[in-house]
């Protein structure tokens, strides 16, 4: 994370990928500064993104670090911290309800009859974010949701 700290202040990708080759770091590390560089800005301002759009930054496995990260970084740079409580409040919920279960799956929209394609995808994007956003309460409106997104595609 400390490395992450450091590349923030560097101007360009080729810059840092010179600081990656001389330290020797593995693919791994790299990955993660990157994704963390580049989440912050957005994590800055999650409490303006839409519920669906935030939570799925917060249930990421790497969110502990983004989060020392940022608020360092805010810190540092004197700046505001009025989302760090929007994220901690967020992060403090019961995971059921940070994260609950998706309605349905793929399988559940092949047994519905949807076919197999790329709009899957979407429909199963759509049905999770109306479930986070409260428009659906249980597997039975997510299903009809589903079919009816499919047969407007």
């Amino acid at each position: 994370m400390v490395m992450a700290a450091c590349c923030l202040s560097l101007a360009a990708d080729t810059e840092m990928d010179s600081a990656y080759d001389r330290l020797k770091l593995s693919n791994h590390d790299r990955q993660l500064i990157n994704w963390l560089c580049q989440q912050l800005p957005q994590l800055i301002e999650l409490h303006h993104r839409p519920w669906p759009e935030a939570q799925q930054l917060l249930v990421d496995p790497r969110i502990d670090d983004l989060m020392v990260l940022a608020e360092a970084h805010q810190s540092a740079c004197q700046g505001d911290l009025h989302w760090l409580a929007f994220c901690q409040d967020k992060l403090a919920l019961p995971s059921e309800e940070l994260n609950p279960e998706a309605f349905i799956s793929g399988d559940d929209l092949l047994a519905a009859g949807i076919p197999a394609g790329p709009a899957f995808r979407e429909i199963l994007e759509q049905v999770r974010n109306a479930q986070l956003e409260g428009r659906i309460i249980d597997r039975q409106q997510a299903l009809a949701l589903a079919q009816q997104i499919a047969a407007e595609g």
